[in-house]
């Protein structure tokens, strides 16, 4: 690193919880290896930054809400070189002003995005000569959208080396991809940071772990009723994060429960619950998935959104890391999770393929590549006029 100290700026963008927790898993990362650099984290879709950002936001969450097949249907359409081209210079261009605030207010010598539409609209920038700040591309999923790739980005940060043949396809350099693993907090990659679960289990029994994500979405209550018609004994952990009412909700089933059931609120301590565990139940977004593969922890999916949830659930399920729950019934989910766990030889099997892709060091392996890309770059750059 140069003498300077550097300022960096990470862009997020909080539609869903993904971004926000690589970004700060990043920020950390950063701060333990270069203590003395000053960084920042951004929303690029607060209201505060750009009105029509939160929109965009709003819609998004709106439209997987209420009609995930028409999000299926843009996912796809703009999976097409062309389409995608068109969709990227309209998106890029109204947010280019919102982008440039953001430099303009932080002054960085380096910017890193963990969404695509900042980068985007960065590289639409630097495309029209506004912009020389080195950009960085963490791709936080386990496939590569064609409106993620754009031919100003620096570096891009993927998860499995397999994604380098989409960016490769497109014109980018193999010099400036880098497949470090999604960035999840560096407490994964130290045995010293483990501290003792929030619960105490019962190890003599095969222990569940049931997520719906920070919000608490998803047929978590469903999911207990079902498991309360399993025979065999088991220990449930359920997280119903940030959700009071569905908090109290299972707390009710659990009284009710012929298992120990374990309900808590919104936690920090996951890493602790899925070292516990057996099998993560879970909606397969990619923060969680990362986290549960750094430990080797097999998953079971449900309920997955159309687009970029679905391709990391197939890159998973393909690496024999988990597997679909086929139905949401009660019976066939007693069935299938039964079978699976008195086949202590598949369990294994998955739990090697899980730690096989795992990347527990994925934050640290990044920032260090960031730095090993732009050792000898430029303190600071200015923001010309737009």
């Amino acid at each position: 690193m140069p003498d300077i100290n550097e300022r960096v700026l990470i862009i997020s963008a909080s539609i869903g919880a993904g971004h926000n927790q690589a970004a700060k898993a990043l920020k950390t990362a950063w701060e333990i290896q270069f203590p003395h650099d000053s960084i920042y984290i951004a929303d690029f879709m607060s209201e505060a930054n750009s009105r029509f950002n939160h929109l965009i936001k709003e819609l998004y969450l709106k439209t997987i809400t209420v009609s995930p097949e028409i999000y299926d249907i843009l996912y796809r359409w703009t999976q097409h070189t062309r389409s995608t081209a068109k969709v990227q210079d309209i998106f890029f261009w109204a947010m280019r002003l919102s982008v440039a605030r953001l430099v303009k207010q932080h002054c960085p010598s380096l910017i890193i995005c963990t969404h695509p539409f900042p980068c985007g609209a960065m590289a639409y920038l630097k495309r029209k000569k506004r912009l020389e700040i080195p950009v960085v591309d963490v791709i936080t999923d386990f496939s590569v959208h064609p409106i993620g790739i754009n031919a100003e980005v620096d570096q891009y940060i993927i998860a499995d080396p397999e994604l380098k043949v989409p960016l490769i396809e497109q014109g980018v350099s193999a010099s400036r991809v880098v497949a470090t693993g999604i960035p999840i907090h560096p407490r994964f990659a130290s045995a010293q940071e483990v501290a003792e679960s929030p619960v105490k289990v019962d190890k003599t029994k095969p222990v569940l772990l049931i997520m719906g994500g920070g919000l608490g979405l998803g047929p978590l209550v469903e999911f207990l009723l079902f498991l309360n018609q399993v025979t065999l004994p088991l220990e449930i952990i359920v997280v119903a994060g940030k959700n009071p009412v569905l908090y109290e909700n299972l707390q009710t089933l659990a009284a009710q429960s012929p298992h120990n059931v374990y309900v808590l609120g919104y936690t920090e301590q996951i890493m602790e619950l899925m070292r516990v565990s057996d099998i993560l139940i879970t909606k397969p977004g990619a923060l969680t998935v990362s986290e549960a593969l750094a430990v080797g922890l097999p998953m079971l999916f449900y309920e997955a959104i159309p687009g970029q949830e679905m391709d990391n659930a197939r890159f998973i399920i393909n690496k024999g890391a988990a597997c679909w729950l086929k139905d949401l019934n009660g019976d066939k989910i007693g069935r299938q999770l039964t079978k699976l766990l008195k086949n202590p030889s598949e369990l294994a099997k998955m739990r090697h393929a899980a730690a096989q892709i795992g990347r527990a060091q994925a934050a640290l392996d990044a920032v260090n590549a960031i730095n090993n890309q732009f050792v000898n770059r430029l303190n600071a750059f200015a923001v010309k006029n737009i």
